[in-house]
């Protein structure tokens, strides 16, 4: 336990996880940033042609980076430490990383363990030429990696939970105007990091989504070609039933059903934000 300066009472103890480990899971999270960007920078048209051994690569070392932050986040809540500065409870976040656990990670396996016996989608890279094939990753990475860049947001949350912390506050909806020393809950800090959010729910997840589509329509021509006699059905069956499209099928499921209501919730949160400035202004 350590004792910390609070502006309303003057002072409180406060233990030290719940400063410190915020601040190691938001590491962790701008790790799984870094990836991601990795991701779409090796996606560059100046960059080498993407062979499938790097791409696997790439992938494993996404998956292990998503993996540690999203566990370490679950630690966190099991010792009764809720790493968002926006999140009341820890069973929001439970909520949130449960499905990539179950889901999202393990359909992922296959990829990177090179089992081309349970991921129809190896073969059909393999079979095509150097470019085609640095084509068809490239889409894969960049629809992960537009997926990932939200953690850019929540490692600023982690963050903003730690700042908190040291003036005895627990979430971004507490008053935090007696706040001395601002840096993540500072005015400009919280503008970014809800303008970032509108981005997160309206401009990635379409990107991702539209290298998601260009997958499908080049891994249906490929069973096309292989199975040429097959019905539409049949092909659309091929097209998907595979654990890598199984996970992106869950994906912008995902997207569609929460993205729209999440993302009107920012807009209407960010533009209270600008509001209250305004009216803090004037008076």
């Amino acid at each position: 336990m350590c004792e910390l300066d609070n502006p309303k009472t003057g002072s409180v103890r406060v233990q030290r996880r719940v400063i410190y480990l915020p601040i190691i899971a938001g590491v962790l999270h701008l790790h799984v940033l870094y990836r991601a960007l990795s991701f779409l920078y090796a996606t560059l048209p100046n960059q080498p042609l993407i062979d499938i051994e790097y791409g696997q690569a790439l992938y494993f070392q996404m998956e292990l980076s998503v993996l540690l932050a999203y566990g370490f986040d679950l630690f966190c809540c099991a010792v009764s430490v809720v790493p968002y500065s926006r999140c009341k409870k820890g069973s929001e976040i439970v909520a949130h990383h449960t499905p990539v656990f179950l889901i999202l990670l393990p359909l992922g396996i296959p990829v990177w363990k090179q089992w081309s016996s349970w991921e129809p989608m190896l073969p059909f890279i393999q079979a095509l030429g150097k470019k085609s094939q640095s084509d068809a990753i490239s889409l894969l990475l960049r629809a992960n990696g537009w997926g990932f860049v939200s953690s850019l947001n929540e490692a600023i949350m982690c963050f903003q939970k730690t700042e908190l912390s040291l003036h005895g506050l627990s979430t971004m909806f507490d008053n935090r105007e007696n706040i001395r020393h601002k840096f993540f809950t500072s005015w400009t800090m919280e503008f970014l990091e809800l303008s970032y959010k509108v981005l997160i729910f309206w401009v990635f997840p379409v990107i991702s989504f539209l290298a998601t589509l260009q997958t499908d329509r080049h891994f249906y021509n490929f069973n096309l070609e292989q199975f040429p006699s097959a019905s539409f059905l049949m092909l659309l069956y091929k097209t998907y039933i595979t654990p890598l499209q199984l996970r992106s099928v869950v994906w912008r499921i995902f997207i569609i059903v929460f993205y729209p209501s999440m993302g009107k919730r920012t807009i209407n949160k960010l533009r209270r934000f600008l509001e209250n400035k305004n009216v803090k202004q004037a008076s």
